[in-house]
């Protein structure tokens, strides 16, 4: 009887788990591309760069073949995180690990920053490329070209802070990189400084607003939806972000210390799982019988190609 109730314990765990990180774990994972992979560094995709046609100028003349660039991209795997917790009473367990309780909502919490903070590194990180007997041993670091300085759309004397003006200038990069806005949808990452610096420069109750694609949340209180653009809202300067996961650095172009804000389209970025979930727990006898619950997850991320991406840069004091 009392294995019964243990293995029970086990699985509700586990499920209980699962159905905790959806709702609001899914905040980056869902706007990017992701798959299964396995192996010490994994082949994601091919891409091949574009090609044109040719014109047969007189009679009888050879076929040249059409060629064009190819790129083997591919991710290698990180080491894992996993989250601990002993318990010393056997009925304070079986109270806390409902879909509520608290060591389910403690676990399923690390587990979906874990998964932010390996986004956030992913994307601002190389991208690993190369074919045969070059697989993966190639970095190409992140362009230039896709980055948005501090101050543009201000004068000498600006704020520097997030604007309209670069929000538009966010979508013209990805257009220059030929992605399909009818296809895919673009986003930001904001934190709560960049919303309040944009609800300052934009009123949504405005018809302006709406006619610009503008859409607030119920409440008024943030930005979902603006020029094409769908915000994700994280606190990046929070401890679990800032000293694992850095999104600020001196600006090259303006020498201020500023905070580095992604933007994409689903097609631009590839989130690879080894481990996408494991719980148990397990009775420590070591520990004089204390129980231990535990989860792991392993998962890496990369930009696929580099037109699909890029940064805004925002001075935020």
């Amino acid at each position: 009887m009392a294995d019964q109730v243990y293995v029970t314990e086990k699985i509700t765990f586990q499920s209980n788990m699962e159905l905790a990180l959806q709702p609001r774990g899914g905040e980056l994972l869902t706007t990017c591309m992701e798959g299964d992979l396995d192996g010490i560094l994994a082949e994601i995709e091919d891409f091949f760069g574009a090609v044109e046609t040719e014109t047969v100028e007189g009679r009888h003349v050879p076929i040249v073949p059409t060629d064009g660039a190819q790129t083997r991209l591919w991710l290698g795997k990180p080491a894992p995180d996993y989250f601990d917790k002993l318990v010393n009473k056997q009925d304070q367990l079986m109270a806390n690990i409902d879909l509520t309780g608290g060591y389910t909502m403690q676990g399923s919490a690390a587990i979906r920053r874990y998964h932010n903070r390996q986004w956030i590194n992913g994307f601002f990180g190389g991208r690993l490329t190369g074919q045969g007997g070059t697989a993966g041993t190639t970095v190409v670091p992140f362009p230039t070209a896709q980055v948005i300085p501090a101050n543009f759309g201000y004068g000498a004397s600006g704020s520097n802070h997030l604007n309209v003006a670069k929000i538009i200038q966010a979508r013209t990069v990805l257009a220059l990189g030929d992605v399909d806005f009818d296809q895919s949808m673009a986003y930001i990452m904001v934190t709560p400084i960049q919303m309040g610096d944009l609800m300052k420069e934009v009123q949504v109750t405005s018809d302006e607003f709406r006619a610009l694609g503008g859409r607030a949340s119920a409440d008024g209180k943030k930005i979902i939806q603006f020029l094409g653009f769908e915000f994700i809202e994280v606190n990046l300067a929070s401890p679990s972000y800032a000293t694992r996961s850095p999104t600020t650095y001196t600006s090259p172009t303006t020498g201020q210390l500023v905070r580095k804000l992604p933007f994409w389209v689903k097609a631009g970025v590839y989130a690879g799982w080894w481990e996408r979930l494991f719980t148990n727990i397990t009775l420590r006898e070591d520990l004089h019988y204390e129980t231990q619950v535990y989860a792991r997850s392993c998962m890496a991320v990369t930009r696929t190609q580099d037109g699909m991406s890029g940064f805004i840069e925002c001075y935020e004091s």
